[in-house]
């Protein structure tokens, strides 16, 4: 902690770890990530059967997130055409890492 009479201001931040999460946070607002719970992302998956809604292959539950072939979940109007996107359950869908990376943020038939 800062003490004013020490340092002679008032920091924004507690610490240097509220100030690396307050940094991440800002990054993350920026970058137009977003944060959905684990059971509402399992039901969006279970919803979808575990099936990749963009090749209609199935979809290893068991894999590691970082695996190509992993579950992930995908904008059905991309975050990138609206000035607000839309996160609700009824934009997401189940893909594959690698799927949602290669569709981009480019329309798609499905």
């Amino acid at each position: 902690m800062h003490d004013l009479r020490v340092t002679g201001f008032v920091p924004s931040w507690c610490s240097k770890r509220c100030r690396r999460k307050g940094a991440e946070a800002k990054r993350d607002a920026l970058r137009g990530s977003f944060n959905i719970s684990r059971r509402e992302r399992l039901a969006i998956y279970e919803r979808d059967g575990w099936t990749c809604q963009l090749c209609r292959e199935p979809v290893d539950p068991t894999l590691h997130w970082s695996d190509n072939m992993a579950a992930s979940l995908d904008h059905i109007e991309c975050q990138s055409w609206t000035l607000i996107p839309d996160h609700s359950a009824a934009n997401l869908r189940l893909a594959h890492r690698l799927c949602n990376a290669l569709r981009g943020n480019r329309r798609d038939a499905a």
